[in-house]
């Protein structure tokens, strides 16, 4: 199958681009001033110091770089944005918070227009497309909500975005700014580890050419130093490298079906399991484990809190990340089944995680619209949208789309993935983000999901669009 032939942007597009970035903040400033959507819609989800991703606002307003240096459990950029809006805006750094987020969506769905119209043959199809996406409930949502989650959506969207640019104007510069786009998104949720780097180094060979590549390979590499530099200070400091210090007890929670799988007391009863972890369970208090032995001290505050960057933390989650395996290992198929009750909460709308209930109540038509008809859930239920079996079945057409371009071209990798490029990193986006998502996650998953579903709703349409088959014009 060979792939359609791409079309050039021009000026036009780039007004199209900023009209729905313009339209976007329009309805947003709508529904923060004529519909009470806000970041502060309950005591719970409207504090920043509730979540346990987040140092406490009081240290990070009066001791933020010191903070930020022994942050372990989380990689820094979510709070380093906190501690910069706290000590600007004080004391309303959560509605700051906001604006920042209706920003980010804003320049989101702009960027999402751009990707749509490389795409598209004609404009108004672009722009019907990504309008869609731009008046999203769920984006509207996440931008109330006090996590990292639309600063991540951007990132991922940035990465794509730079490939665009560089397909379009082969300029060194997008290639850096790709590579320096994917640095901060690991640098924002650890969801993205670095395991990403090599593979974007090796995106970055195939598409540049042999006069430039050793210049680009050795730029890109120094860029990376960025994500290097935050996993060593953890390693030095903490015996970690990570950039979260969870990953051990995120493990367990999958493992363990959020410490709901039958059978855990008789695993450790019989000595399979450390009774420690089935006792306290996933993201226990951290106070709870001094009785185990994990009592260690320290004088710097934010380790010192019974929160979960407290100085315990790395060893008690090494403690769960080895059960976790040994659990796995033990009950293997319900490990599979766990991550298949993953991929149906992957699945369902993004609008209606949990947190975002309160807000989605003040938009309950548009919600709806969105959720039930455009994405499915009232035909599909409890399988969540129609994502459920159009992402597996767009992925594997891709595979076959992609394997036919292999074969047309005698094998020649880079020159497929540089004719294509956009929508290749787009696949790599998706896969990586949904087997991480259902395999290292359970209970949230649909969060986690709204990270690629810009790029989703992207992917999805393009491949399926070819399997139409295209006429051949007449030569004259």
């Amino acid at each position: 199958m060979r792939a359609r032939i791409n079309r050039d942007l021009d000026r036009s597009d780039f007004v199209c681009a900023g009209m729905i970035t313009l339209l976007h903040a329009l309805l947003a400033a709508l529904y923060i001033t004529q519909f009470e959507l806000t970041i502060l819609v309950d005591n719970k989800v409207g504090n920043w110091d509730w979540f346990m991703q987040t140092l406490p606002l009081t240290a990070l307003r009066t001791d933020l770089w010191r903070s930020l240096w022994f942050l372990h459990a989380q990689p820094p950029l979510l709070n380093l944005v906190g501690g910069i809006l706290s000590q600007l805006f004080y004391p309303h750094p959560l509605e700051a918070l906001h604006v920042f987020n209706v920003i980010l969506g804003a320049l989101l769905s702009g960027m999402f227009y751009l990707l749509a119209a490389h795409f598209s043959t004609r404009r108004w199809v672009a722009v019907l497309w990504a309008l869609v996406l731009a008046f999203n409930p769920a984006l509207y949502l996440f931008e109330a909500y006090v996590l990292y989650t639309v600063m991540t959506a951007f990132l991922v969207m940035a990465t794509l975005a730079c490939v665009l640019w560089h397909h379009q104007t082969k300029s060194p510069a997008a290639i850096y700014s790709f590579i320096l786009a994917l640095n901060l998104l690991i640098l924002t949720r650890s969801i993205y580890h670095i395991i990403l780097l090599p593979l974007a180094l090796l995106f970055v060979w195939w598409l540049t050419d042999g006069g430039h590549r050793k210049r680009m390979m050795s730029v890109s590499i120094l860029i990376c130093f960025l994500s290097f530099g935050w996993y060593a200070k953890n390693y030095v400091l903490f015996d970690t490298f990570s950039a979260s210090s969870w990953s051990g007890i995120g493990l367990w929670k999958v493992a363990s079906r959020g410490d709901k799988l039958p059978g855990l007391q008789e695993l450790a009863d019989a000595g399979a399991l450390n009774a420690m972890v089935v006792e306290q369970g996933a993201f226990a208090p951290v106070s709870n484990f001094a009785r185990y032995g994990f009592n260690r001290q320290s004088a710097i505050a934010v380790l010192a809190n019974d929160d979960y960057n407290n100085i315990n933390i790395p060893a008690i989650s090494e403690e769960y990340g080895k059960n976790a395996l040994r659990l796995i290992l033990h009950r293997p198929w319900a490990y599979f089944h766990t991550i298949y009750l993953g991929y149906i909460q992957f699945s369902q709308p993004a609008a209606r995680f949990k947190h975002l209930g309160a807000n989605a109540e003040e938009i309950p038509l548009h919600e709806s619209l969105y959720a039930d008809y455009l994405q499915g859930n009232r035909l599909m239920g409890r399988f969540g949208a129609f994502q459920f079996f159009l992402l597996p079945l767009s992925l594997l057409i891709y595979a076959g789309q992609f394997w036919g371009q292999l074969a047309a071209t005698r094998w020649e990798l880079s020159r497929v993935v540089r004719g294509d490029a956009v929508l290749f990193w787009c696949a790599v986006l998706i896969v990586y983000t949904t087997i991480v998502s259902i395999t290292m996650e359970y209970g949230e998953n649909d969060r986690f999901k709204f990270l690629v579903e810009y790029p989703i709703w992207l992917f999805m349409p393009v491949v399926f669009s070819r399997l139409i088959p295209v006429k051949a014009r007449p030569t004259r």
